[in-house]
């Protein structure tokens, strides 16, 4: 295994004409007017999906456009900040490109955000207007009285424009300039106050030309997706910019419980997830097979599928290139598997998907090589908001449990002496802050960008190993990284999330809580008493392949729902540790000292 500290890409070759996110779209407007953009959710007299309405590329840039001048006409000018929190969505994507042909900087929030979060980012960003859906609760509260509100709904049916109207809309979008902000993204906050974080039109743009060639084989004319992501999300929002460049038709999926009738509808041929998608999705099978008496045969073709993958990707040392979607290894136990596992598994994504796209969150090795052996190989990605999303990506040929791949064109990757990972590339935001002038820098005085993730480059891939912010110092000064004992306990088919705790403490107590089944989502956490049998071994298996400062000494196992608990979960289903750590203080305080190890 090769030593690597520092890993490039070459970089795309950039059409310096698309520089802006508004001159992009105006191109492939010229290009491409006649072709289907997006396809939009029809519902039924039942409220159910029932058909997809075709936009062209025309026929969405003149509602942009009309969208634009209602905004304009509401008093939003070029370099305001617009501020739209609502479910993905058409007329999301209506609101994100209008801003854009106004010369505003769009600030995404999520849906469903409290007023408290809502007035926050109003007031750090100084927005001047709010798109949101009618009906929101966060509005009687949050936006302050004055301040121009406009439904999404509104906006998207906005009356056409007249010429004098698009004439002077033209000369906004033409003024903007690469350096320009064209995003301003909340950050999570997984460790403390959300902070602003600037990218500007070149980020945008220049990671969509940059992806849009490297992965040209899935995202190209002819292919289609559904965006599962909320758009607040940056990795959502440059799948979109990607798509509409690429010429792919895209839908939106506005209720995650309408997720399957939406893929059968949409039959898309490509798909971002985050693992927890995948997780369900495996669940799912495993439900449906244990309802047909047919659990044997899940378990059997779990097994088999892992191991095929395996196989593949032991073919050449840095990987191999998997099987076609839809194609499976032809021996009798296979044959079996893919009639009643692969098969079903492939039709509840539609049927057509070639490749999954995994980003936002670390795809456990084991969940990505079950998908790849079914026929649904995934591409594991890394990134952050301050790269734009992608700063390493899988490529076709390599796919490798484990790792997330090389950079992507034109990045730089280095591992510092402590194993942060810094990344250097046309992605990396401008700073924190509103004003690119005047914005905090993100980078050191090399342009690097430090991550706050651990990791390694083997093999000219990116391996992440952990959180720098996770790193435990024990009462006896040894320095440890949780990260191999989480993942492998989040493993466990009813474990919904694992963390370790112990800074300062003589040893680690592992944290593990159950999902919801039985008590109702976002119950109370309540400790089970004693650890189950198996992860009590599972927690030992994994203690015995690290040094003994490693281990975790003792479980607490908790049941109770926490997914949909904004304070300890991420929107895309990161934990929060600090705050679970605070909110189980005491808890845990009472372990150690039940355990003789008072602080």
């Amino acid at each position: 295994m090769s030593e690597q500290t520092e890993l490039s890409s070459p970089p795309a070759a950039l059409d310096e004409a698309l520089r802006t996110t508004a001159r992009m779209f105006e191109a492939r407007r010229v290009a491409a007017p006649d072709h289907v953009a997006f396809r939009v959710i029809e519902e039924g007299p039942d409220g159910a999906p029932s058909s997809l309405r075709d936009v062209t590329t025309e026929e969405f840039a003149a509602q942009a456009e009309n969208a634009a001048c209602l905004l304009a006409e509401r008093g939003v000018q070029p370099g305001d900040r617009v501020l739209i929190m609502g479910r993905t969505s058409f007329a999301w994507a209506v609101a994100d490109f209008a801003c854009w042909y106004a010369g505003a900087v769009v600030v995404p929030l999520y849906p469903g955000s409290p007023a408290t979060r809502l007035r926050e980012a109003i007031e750090v960003v100084g927005a001047a207007a709010v798109l949101t859906e009618a009906g929101d609760p966060a509005l009687t509260d949050g936006v302050p009285a004055g301040m121009p509100r406009v439904d999404l709904a509104e906006l998207a049916a906005a009356p056409a424009a007249t010429e004098r109207q698009r004439s002077a809309l033209r000369e906004r979008w033409e003024a903007v300039s690469p350096a320009d902000a064209a995003t301003v993204v909340m950050t999570s906050g997984t460790t403390g106050e959300p902070r602003p974080v600037l990218i500007t039109h070149a980020n945008l743009t220049g990671v969509a030309q940059s992806i849009g060639q490297e992965y040209a084989r899935f995202l190209h004319e002819g292919a289609s997706t559904v965006i599962l992501l909320p758009l607040a999300h940056i990795l959502a929002r440059g799948l979109q910019l990607v798509c509409v460049h690429a010429g792919m038709a895209i839908t939106h999926l506005d209720d995650p419980s309408r997720v399957l009738p939406v893929l059968k509808l949409a039959k898309p041929t490509f798909l971002v997830v985050v693992p927890r998608v995948l997780d369900k999705v495996r669940e799912r099978m495993r439900t449906l097979a244990a309802r047909a008496k047919l659990g044997a045969v899940m378990r059997s073709a779990e097994r088999l599928a892992v191991s095929r993958a395996r196989r593949e990707q032991a073919a050449s040392g840095a990987g191999s290139r998997p099987a076609s979607s839809g194609s499976v290894l032809a021996t009798a136990g296979t044959a079996l598997a893919d009639r009643t596992i692969y098969a079903l598994m492939r039709r509840l994504f539609g049927g057509r998907v070639q490749v999954l796209l995994s980003g936002a969150a670390a795809l456990p090795a084991e969940l990505g090589l079950f998908f790849q052996g079914a026929g649904l190989p995934v591409i594991q990605g890394y990134g952050l908001t301050e790269t734009t999303a992608p700063a390493a990506g899988q490529r076709w040929g390599a796919l490798r449990a484990g790792a997330v791949g090389p950079p992507v064109p034109g990045t730089t990757i280095r591992i510092a002496a402590d194993g942060e990972v810094l990344v250097k590339g046309p992605g990396v935001c401008a700073g924190y802050g509103v004003d690119p002038k005047h914005a905090e820098s993100a980078t050191d005085a090399e342009g690097f960008f430090a991550t706050g993730d651990l990791g390694r480059l083997e093999d000219g891939q990116l391996v992440i190993t952990g959180r720098k912010k996770d790193l435990i110092t024990t009462a006896y000064g040894k320095t440890v990284s949780p990260a191999r004992w989480q993942d492998g306990m989040e493993r466990a088919p009813e474990v919904e999330h694992a963390m370790a705790v112990g800074e300062g403490r003589p040893f680690l107590l592992g944290v593990v809580l159950l999902g919801s089944a039985g008590t109702g989502v976002g119950a109370p956490l309540e400790p089970l008493g004693a650890a189950p049998t198996d992860l009590r071994e599972l927690s030992e298996r994994l203690g015995s392949e690290v040094a003994q400062p490693e281990r975790v000494r003792s479980l607490l196992v908790l049941r109770g729902g926490i997914d949909e608990d904004p304070e300890l979960v991420t929107r895309t289903g990161k934990l929060r540790a600090g705050a679970l750590r605070e909110r189980l203080a005491e808890l845990i305080d009472a372990e150690y000292a039940r355990l003789g190890a008072e602080r």
